[in-house]
């Protein structure tokens, strides 16, 4: 069987194909939207950069879920986990939390210590939404 579709939920489909181990697939065979919401992040920033050493670095952002009838929304209420990598090091760590408010804003202060590499994620999604997983910010050097 071959099936083409083109929608904005690619990575949320499935195929339900019924049988049994001794019976193919018949005419039965339909297309599944998976049940999970989507969700994403907007109006991400992280100022100042460069930021001296020993300086407070601000990451913020928007987290928003899909809504069928408007479209994206505000998500209040959901943890988002902060990551960082340090140049010269494979090792990403976690480095904090915040949960995300009524406007589904989330911001997060950091002491600048070295340069390296930021990440936000949305991993603690409930049964009916998507995680974001990995959202890459970037390098920031720290001066000083």
């Amino acid at each position: 069987m071959t099936a083409s579709a083109t929608s904005p939920y690619v990575d949320r489909w499935r195929v339900h194909t019924p049988g049994t181990t001794n019976i193919g697939p018949s005419t039965g065979t339909r297309v599944l939207r998976q049940p999970r919401i989507g969700t994403e992040f907007t109006t991400l920033r992280i100022a100042p950069r460069p930021v001296a050493k020993g300086q407070q670095l601000t990451v913020s952002g928007v987290l928003r879920t899909y809504d069928s009838t408007k479209g994206y929304a505000v998500y209040p209420g959901q943890k988002v986990r902060y990551y960082f990598r340090p140049d010269g090091s494979t090792v990403t760590q976690e480095v904090g939390t915040s949960v995300s408010l009524a406007n589904g804003g989330f911001s997060k202060e950091f002491t600048a210590q070295t340069s390296g590499y930021r990440w936000i994620r949305f991993v603690d999604a409930d049964a009916t939404h998507l995680a974001t997983g990995h959202y890459p910010l970037g390098h920031v050097q720290v001066t000083g």
